[in-house]
């Protein structure tokens, strides 16, 4: 359970005692910068603000995005900044404890709904023969659906013109850049996960991905600092073998004692990164192509130089 810092839970007891005074408190001096709450809306936001308007990312280095609580000066900063990117419902949780100013923030992912899975629309549905239910929509992690990424950085294009008309024609032609390079990714795990066999996965966290390339992915939670015990191994083979599958998707490499035992199961780990926390050295076009190369690997490794 994460104990909030003492910043966070001043700063919200103050917002809730304003509300209940008669004047509302003044507006803190507006900061000319775009807030990039995860990786991907950093990545695009920077390639298409650069010498336009400054561009930052609240959340430090190698934070998840989903667990990540800022102090109280970092959610001041955020609230100030000229415009504010969001993922979407669930992305970044703390942004609806707190709230953002709505008329400077965007919701990347407002306009592409209709493109979740069921489960994530918050529409009802039903896995196998069970009763209908709806789990309530959620964006996070939508951009690994690079179709959706696509329509996340026209969000950002867009709050970018909103922002700085005058350069509308930088920003719209460093997109149109952008959008070509996000469309080829999107064909390449296309093709490679064409056919996939079935698989599973160490975390609920991939029905994006699963839902936008076609794939069959039954999930357990497991973490890859976890040393799962043996009903956790007996529950992941059960899964697997019902399924079919012989290899696991992974947010990080496993332990080596579990990737060892994983093997003993004639059960490959792919690691492919949920992309929203940054790593200091790679964008998110960068960390997407890791994945993509490590899931060619596995799923095609006959083919000289890893394609076709």
């Amino acid at each position: 359970m994460r104990i909030q810092s003492p910043g966070f839970i001043l700063l919200v007891a103050a917002t809730a005692l304003s509300r209940g005074c008669d004047r509302p408190p003044p507006e803190p001096p507006r900061v000319e910068a775009v807030m990039a709450l995860n990786l991907p809306l950093e990545t695009f936001a920077r390639r298409m603000a650069e010498g336009v308007i400054a561009v930052e990312r609240p959340i430090p280095e190698g934070e998840d995005p989903l667990d990540w609580m800022p102090p109280a000066e970092a959610i001041s900063r955020v609230q100030s900044a000229e415009l504010i990117l969001s993922g979407g419902p669930g992305a970044s949780p703390w942004g609806e404890v707190v709230p953002l100013p709505a008329a400077r923030t965007i919701d990347s992912t407002a306009n592409a709904r209709s493109r979740f899975p069921p489960e994530r629309q918050g529409v009802r549905h039903r896995h196998g023969g069970g009763a209908e239910h709806s789990h309530g929509a959620s964006a996070a992690q939508a951009w690994l659906d690079l179709g959706l990424a696509r329509l996340q950085a026209r969000a950002v294009r867009d709050g970018l013109v909103r922002v700085r008309p005058e350069s509308e024609a930088t920003i719209d032609a460093r997109w149109r850049e952008l959008d070509a390079e996000l469309s080829t990714l999107h064909g390449e795990f296309a093709a490679v996960l064409a056919e996939a066999p079935a698989m599973v996965a160490s975390h609920p966290s991939y029905d994006f991905l699963a839902h936008a390339y076609e794939l069959d992915v039954g999930s357990v939670h497991w973490e890859p600092e976890d040393l799962p015990d043996d009903a956790a191994f007996a529950e992941l083979t059960a899964l697997a073998e019902s399924r079919g599958a012989s290899f696991m998707l992974w947010e990080a490499p496993p332990r080596p004692e579990v990737a060892a035992r994983l093997a003993s199961l004639g059960i490959l780990p792919v690691v492919v990164e949920p992309a929203g926390a940054a790593d200091g050295s790679r964008d998110f076009l960068a960390v997407m192509r890791s994945n993509l190369a490590n899931l060619r690997a596995a799923l095609r490794p006959a083919e000289p130089g890893g394609s076709r």
